[in-house]
């Protein structure tokens, strides 16, 4: 937008006109000009001047300006009246346009559109004396530099492309009514939507749009609402010069937020269902179209994104499609492919290594000499290295030719834009290409230089193996950082170390007067050694000049090793940080890149059988359709491939002409009457999930629909019997329909009126139990009618229920009552109204006034298990459902008194606390049970720490700490005995006992008898606990004992060290010393593993050893699988450079390579290789890599885990003194527990009641966790 900064901006973006601008703004200051009179709105000046000269009009200002243009540009009131008055004297001014490069073709219609002067621009296109120029003023074009696309004011060069940009709709509306085109173009071809799309103006698009439709439908004598109508030629599909419509111009420009509204702006919802949508979602422009071979096409939104390999536009649209790619076809194909890669390059390793096998002695290298002398060996070794060399060859022409083709049908440019985050699929034709270089230089007799290509080919192609981590959550984030990291920060750290560098190599090189060339490249080594903490200060201080060679010795120590590394691993964690934002989005888009990659691989026949077909097909165009959800209420798997073909296939139904599908569809009763007097069974057609036409009708739910149901009804009350009679929605009937879609007066119909009565007690006890309604769908609602209305959070269609005879004791197919599944669908008020209405049932059913929730005569629906054995209670621990359960436990609160801030509160233990029981007799679990089993810390509420606490108190601290000391000294004496075993004397001694005694032999004879002693009491203590842990599992079941092993598994190390102490005695019996020897090595390592067990309930110890687990299980294994792949890689590039022998000599480099990991490696061995200078900057590259990079991205990766895990430290230790405190509690008798010692309650009423003392300001917390309605 044109204003007072105007001057500004031309000189900030237009640098070739400063002299033009400059001269302009002298010229308005000159005395008796045109430019001055202006510049005043001197009136009285411009008409002298006129006078005097009337061609002052025409006169050019210094950037192709004219008069009128300037008092447009000024625009005050004084200045359009003095342009008013000379438009009607001189009308011919108004067709003047700038003329000169920067703002060319803009004219005065531009201006006054551009100053927001709405009654200007109407004036100017209605007045009598410009109406022979209205047409010019309305076509004219500003293609100046300054309105060019890449300028903030690139206004879409027309007019009406300038109302459109600035955000104008009444200017719009003006323009329209003058005539303006609404089809027109700027000099790219960008339609007004493409000017839309660039100026980031969703509701502008909108208007526009609707418009447009509204005008082509009155043009071609139709009324055509939707946006969708075929009979238009569409604006939105429009390609510009570049081939982009305005979807795919959003792409390209990565206005991620505009493409997100354009693409659900073209969403249509085909039926909703509470809070699940079937949604469509058209593919043409943002999918991968059907097109001919090599011939030119437009880009899809998915193409553009990954050629601009920009992650921001991963939309939850293009996710969707992403995913449906990827579940179809792409992951298997890409499986395969991996697998096919990783035996190539092995088979190309085990080739390499056999052909740097040497022999003793020179062999013959003819092979039919070799059969004749008998060389059988080596004849084998031969052919392996033939059949291998033959087979890497092989696979690099086939994957070469493969390159080249899909290289000549792309272009190059577009082939390298495609290649990924990190260029890894270029991998693959520079591999081929070294392969190739590798055999022309064998022919060509050249060893040394084919050793170095084969070299650096080694190491692309393993490199090439990380292409097939990419699309996987697990690795993916973690290889972009390596390679954000390696040329963002690292890059960065090595053009400021190599002035560094450079700078102190000199000094010392002077400082110790060393010998030309080669003793500069010793400095520099000197000072890369330093870099890595490897220097001998004792060479400084022997130096020539020791006091400046120490001092500059520190200062580099201080600025390089200390903060030059160290702000480099600074860097290195800010950009992990940045990538762990946007892990989802960047494996999204990697996946993208696989799918596409693949499938243009894949024929046409290919992609549209129905293995692969990921769409629907309706009339003629494709869709994707998805299932969304509004929100979760738990964990949504992902749908079975049979549910999405026959939803699928009932969409495409809807859409075939003169069905009964399309007609219910349509809401047209004409058809729908036609079609039933036609074939009156029409009425029971069942569709492709087992619906029938009445059930179409309430999904869609319009009073349209419904009209023609309640029509239906009528006349046929028996449809209202119909069930959904496919597994997928099964049970469904119309009632069910009516309560999601939440028809109030419609559900009340169906249930009163006369012609239904006979089904109204059917069409309340009717379960939808198909696989959509299961317990871990969204949709799950309960089964019943009354399950849906409470699950949805309708209260009034309850009381509908209630008042036609729903039953308050209903349950599903689970036993769930409606409590259990208030608590699925996390409704806290629901709840609390049911309970309530339902304790006012009972007291009129039985004849009292009860109002308290306890009442002991009345069946308590809040204790009813279901056939998992969980009360409403137990059943949120059970879910996760950390909030509702406090609200829950909060609900069942009792304040016994308060005293200012302080209350006595009573809480019950029933359902919250182990019970108790008969052993070995099944029961229900406690809240507790539930949350040790599950290992879920979030569930560790205020109310369940204060018990614990108890627990921890009374008992569960000292008989921990008594089992500690018995466990430690139990381990020291398996200690002991180890030792004793394998301390050795200087003779054999005689192993009879007996005979030791006649000899005077007391001192071995005492370390005989210690160590049968130390023998008999690991296996006697191995015996005791095992048979413990045996009997444990008896007890529990398998599932339940390993389910229950905590955190990090500790517990179940007991078992396993048992079974390790038997078997070392069996292999002891078997005398097979050496196999003992390993388990009994493994054996002591699990049984002070098992020591991590005791720290685990305390606050100081237990988050630590929680964290070692996290780290190594996520962090630490992540960086193997990657590291793996490194090391293979370099092992098998220093091998050939050092030109090594054999298997042995592989072993040797990895080793090499594993040691320079850890800073251990000595720089001459790499120097004084055959291949020198290879060698060290393969070296320096893996140190970059390696020992750098990598390391210090672990660390980073660790410290991200360290922080996850301190914020949850208070309940996870909580949630490990529970575990133990409950471990320790079924192993007491009833007996124990109820002792004074041990007992944490009081009796209440005869009910066990946990007593707590609470401060006001305590409260807080467990308000907290109080839940809300979704």
């Amino acid at each position: 937008m044109l204003n007072n900064n105007f001057f500004l901006v031309t000189k900030l973006n237009a640098k070739s006109n400063q002299s033009g601008v400059e001269q302009q703004t002298e010229l308005m200051y000159k005395e008796n000009t045109i430019w001055t009179a202006i510049f005043n709105a001197d009136k009285v000046a411009i008409d002298e001047l006129i006078e005097h000269d009337r061609n002052v009009v025409d006169t050019r200002g210094a950037v192709g300006e004219c008069p009128i243009h300037m008092l447009f540009l000024y625009g005050t009131e004084a200045h359009l009246d003095i342009a008013r008055d000379l438009l009607i004297r001189f009308p011919l001014i108004a067709t003047q346009i700038y003329n000169k490069p920067n703002y060319y073709g803009e004219n005065i219609l531009h201006l006054a559109i551009v100053k927001r002067e709405a009654n200007m621009v109407d004036w100017l296109l209605s007045h009598a004396s410009l109406e022979p120029y209205k047409h010019g003023l309305l076509a004219a074009r500003a293609t100046g530099d300054f309105f060019k696309i890449d300028q903030p004011s690139y206004y879409g060069e027309t007019p009406l492309g300038f109302a459109c940009c600035t955000n104008q709709w009444d200017m719009v509306e003006i323009l329209l009514k003058h005539g303006a085109d609404m089809d027109s173009m700027d000099s790219n071809d960008n339609t007004v939507l493409h000017m839309l799309v660039v100026c980031n103006l969703p509701n502008m698009y909108t208007k526009f749009k609707a418009r447009w439709i509204e005008r082509h439908a009155v043009k071609h004598k139709k009324i055509i609402i939707t946006s969708e109508t075929s009979e238009l030629p569409k604006l939105w599909n429009r390609l510009n010069k570049d081939g982009l419509t305005p979807l795919t111009l959003a792409a390209d420009l990565g206005r991620a937020k505009m493409l997100s509204w354009l693409l659900q702006e073209r969403t249509t919802i085909q039926w909703s269902f509470g809070n699940v949508s079937c949604v469509l979602h058209p593919l043409d422009q943002l999918d991968l179209g059907f097109h001919e071979k090599n011939k030119k096409r437009s880009l899809s939104v998915l193409e553009v994104m990954v050629r601009k390999n920009n992650s921001a536009l991963v939309d939850p649209i293009i996710t969707s499609l992403i995913d449906k790619k990827w579940e179809y076809f792409a992951y298997w194909i890409l499986i395969k492919r991996f697998i096919i890669t990783f035996l190539y390059l092995l088979i190309f390793l085990g080739t390499t290594i056999l052909e740097q096998t040497r022999f003793d002695a020179e062999k013959d290298k003819n092979i039919f000499t070799l059969i004749i002398k008998g060389e059988y060996w080596y004849i084998t070794h031969r052919m392996l290295c033939m059949t291998g060399q033959t087979i890497v060859l092989a696979g690099a022409l086939l994957k070469g030719a493969r390159e080249i083709d899909e290289m000549s049908n792309m272009g190059f440019r577009n082939y390298v834009n495609t290649a990924g985050t990190i260029f890894l699929e270029n991998l693959a034709p520079i591999f081929c290409l070294g392969i190739f270089l590798v055999h022309i230089l064998r022919l060509a007799k050249l060893p040394e230089y084919e050793s170095l290509v084969l070299a650096f080919t080694s190491l692309v192609g393993w490199g090439y193996m990380f292409f097939f981590t990419m699309p996987f959550r697990f690795t993916g984030p973690f290889v972009i950082m390596i390679y954000k990291m390696l040329f963002n920060d690292v890059l960065r750290f090595c053009i400021i170390y190599t002035i560094f560098l450079t700078g102190f190599s000199q000094a010392f090189f002077i400082l110790f007067n060393e010998n030309g060339f080669g003793g500069f490249l010793s400095s520099i080594k000197q000072c890369f050694l330093c870099l890595l903490g490897e220097f001998d200060l004792d060479y400084y201080i022997e130096g020539q000049h020791p006091l400046p060679s120490v001092i500059l010795l520190i200062f580099h120590i201080v600025v390089i090793t200390i903060l030059l590394l160290n702000l480099l691993i600074a860097m290195m964690g800010d950009t992990y940080a940045d990538v762990k934002k946007s892990a989802r989005k960047l494996w999204h888009l990697e996946r993208a890149r696989m799918a596409l990659e693949v499938e243009n691989g894949m024929s046409s026949s290919e992609r549209k059988s129905d293995v692969n077909k990921y769409w629907v097909d309706i009339q003629g165009e494709r869709y994707l359709q998805v299932e969304d959800v509004t929100y979760a209420l738990g964990y949504l798997k992902e749908d079975e491939a049979d549910k999405e073909s026959v939803v699928e296939e009932q969409t495409e139904l809807m859409y075939k002409e003169n069905t009964i599908w399309t007609a219910i569809f349509n809401a047209d009763k004409v058809a729908i009457d036609e079609l039933i007097h036609r074939d009156p069974n029409v009425v029971d057609t069942r569709g492709a999930v087992g619906e029938c036409p009445i059930h179409m009708l309430f999904l869609y739910g319009t009073e349209a629909h419904l009209d023609i149901a309640r029509d239906l009804l009528i006349r046929f009350p028996l449809i209202a019997t119909q069930i959904y009679n496919k597994p997928n929605y099964y049970g469904e009937n119309i009632l069910h329909l009516a309560i999601v879609k939440r028809e109030a007066n419609m559900v009340d119909w169906l249930l009163s009126h006369a012609s239904l009565e006979p089904y109204k007690h059917g069409l309340l006890a009717a379960r939808a139990t198909g696989d959509f309604f299961k317990i871990d769908q969204p949709s799950y609602y309960g089964e019943t009618p009354l399950g849906f209305a409470c699950c949805t959070n309708q209260w009034d269609m309850v009381e509908i229920l209630l008042k036609h005879g729903a039953d308050m004791d209903s349950m599903d197919s689970n036993d769930n009552t409606v409590l259990h599944m208030l608590v699925v669908c996390n409704l806290p008020n629901m709840y609390t109204k049911f309970k309530a209405r339902w304790i006012e049932r009972h007291a009129v059913k039985h004849k009292k006034i009860i109002i308290t929730s306890e009442t002991s005569e009345l069946p308590k629906l809040w204790n009813r298990l279901n056939k998992d054995g969980l009360t409403p209670l137990t059943l949120a621990a059970d879910l996760g459902r950390a909030k509702m359960l406090s609200w829950l436990l909060q609900e069942r609160t009792t304040i016994q008194w308060s005293f200012g801030n302080v209350s006595c509160v009573l809480h019950p233990l029933d359902q919250l606390d182990l019970g108790f029981h008969e052993k070995n007799k099944k029961r229900s679990l406690s809240v507790l049970e539930v949350m040790v089993r599950k290992n879920n810390s979030a569930l560790v509420d205020p109310i369940i720490t204060s018990l614990i606490d108890k627990k921890w108190e009374y008992f569960a601290y000292w008989i921990l700490i008594k089992r500690f000391i018995i466990t430690f000294l139990y381990l020291l004496i398996f200690l002991g005995t180890t030792i004793l075993e394998q301390t050795r004397f200087d003779a054999e001694k005689d192993k009879n006992i007996f005979t030791l005694i006649i000899k005077g032999e007391y001192w071995y004879i005492t370390h005989r008898m210690l160590c049968m002693t130390g023998q008999t009491i690991v296996l006697a203590g191995a015996l005791l606990k095992g048979a413990r842990e045996i009997d444990e599992m008896s007890n529990m079941g398998f599932r339940n004992y390993v389910n229950t092993a905590g955190t990090i598994f500790l517990e179940n190390l007991a078992p396993i060290f048992c079974l390790g102490i038997f078997l070392v005695h069996i292999l002891r019996l078997a005398k097979l010393p050496e196999y003992e020897s390993l388990v009994l090595a493994f054996t002591s390592l699990v049984g002070w593993g098992y020591m991590f067990f005791f720290t685990m309930p305390f606050r100081f110890t237990g988050p630590f050893v929680i964290m070692i687990y996290k780290m190594l299980f996520n962090d630490v294994l992540r960086f193997c699988i990657i590291y793996t792949i490194f090391l293979t890689g370099f092992s098998q590039a220093f091998f050939i450079l050092f030109n090594e022998n054999g298997f042995g000599g592989f072993l040797s480099s990895i080793k090499q390579c594993f040691l320079c990991l850890l800073g251990e490696f000595d720089l001459d061995y790499y120097i004084e290789g055959q291949h020198p200078l290879p060698s060290v900057i393969l070296l320096i590259f893996h140190i970059v890599v390696i020992t750098i990079l990598l390391l210090n991205l672990l660390i980073a990766m660790m410290g991200d885990t360290y922080a996850d895990v301190k914020k949850s430290a208070r309940k996870l230790w909580h949630l490990e003194r529970a575990r133990m405190a409950l471990e320790i509690e079924n192993g007491m008798s009833s007996s124990e527990r109820k002792s004074d010692v041990n007992k944490y309650w009081v009796i209440v009423k005869g009910e066990r009641c946990l007593q707590v003392e609470q401060v006001a300001d305590d409260r807080s917390d467990l308000n907290e966790g109080k839940a809300e309605d979704d």
